[in-house]
């Protein structure tokens, strides 16, 4: 079947026709391995019979390119990648599914932006041109998913460092220890990510809970009570020993027996001396309640 160039994009898709572009990226265990050769050889067939404008045969051979990528046993190169994008795209197109031709034709110009069809293959005034470039292929975003256990993820043919592009669609290998591709797929935005022995990170260890916090606590009220004691008893034979002090000095009514005179001197000293001593032990014990309280 042949049809013109500017109507390419709008052939009458058949039931099941969306369905398939879709489905071959799950297809079924492969019964034999592919190569990237093969797919390649597969798509550089359907670029000829696009320039033919047999849609037919282009169909026909994209069904095999597209069958044939699951079952890729080796490592794809970021070219391969995006030819296989490109042609998502066009097969998109054919099928009358702009949408996922512009998502299909941003990833492949995220990994070739220097691309463009020549004119012998897309007409220059064909809408293809427009879907190829209504995309910013820049808008694209990555997103981290679970390191392999061993081995590596490729996506598009490239290394991201276990992040898979999710805004447009992506071609991922998961390639084992002894550098065998394992599985390949083609995944749209949004599908779940292939099978692969992810690596699991390790189990958090109980820890103990912090002891309760000790309740703030006031003033040490023993030691500052018994500095309050203390500072009384010392108000008290300060009274005392001044009281004794005026008597022993009174010139209105002296003493003159010697032996008054001596016990007045006595109490006075002795009082003076247990007024400064009590005065000193308050001044201890209140400084002892405050540091007692902070440490304790």
């Amino acid at each position: 079947m042949r049809i013109g160039p500017e109507m390419l994009y709008l052939r009458a898709m058949t039931p099941f026709a969306l369905l398939f572009l879709v489905a071959t990226s799950l297809a079924a265990p492969c019964a034999a391995p592919s190569t990237s050769a093969d797919v390649s050889a597969s798509l550089t067939e359907a670029e000829a019979k696009f320039a033919e404008l047999d849609v037919d045969g282009f169909n026909a051979a994209s069904d095999r390119a597209f069958a044939a990528l699951p079952c890729v046993s080796d490592k794809m190169t970021r070219a391969l990648a995006a030819q296989v994008h490109r042609f998502k795209g066009l097969r998109a197109m054919i099928d009358r599914d702009p949408s996922l031709a512009r998502q299909a034709f941003a990833a492949s110009r995220t990994l070739e932006p220097g691309y463009s069809f020549p004119a012998t293959l897309v007409a220059e005034d064909n809408p293809i041109r427009t879907e190829y470039a209504a995309l910013d292929p820049a808008a694209g975003t990555l997103d981290n998913v679970p390191e392999p256990a061993e081995g590596a993820l490729t996506f598009d043919g490239r290394d991201t460092g276990n992040r898979r592009p999710v805004t447009y669609p992506t071609v991922v290998q998961y390639v084992d220890a002894a550098g065998v591709v394992v599985h390949t797929a083609y995944l749209m935005p949004g599908q779940q990510m292939i099978d692969y022995p992810a690596r699991t990170l390790p189990a958090v260890s109980a820890v103990d809970p912090l002891p309760p916090e000790k309740p703030k606590r006031g003033l040490n009220v023993p030691l500052l009570g018994g500095a309050g004691v203390l500072a009384i008893a010392s108000g008290v034979m300060w009274g005392v020993a001044g009281s004794s002090y005026g008597r022993y000095w009174d010139e209105a009514d002296p003493i003159t027996d010697p032996a008054e005179l001596k016990s007045l001197r006595g109490t006075t000293n002795a009082m003076m001396i247990g007024a400064l001593g009590a005065a000193g032990g308050a001044v201890g014990l209140g400084v002892g309640s405050v540091v007692v309280s902070a440490r304790w």
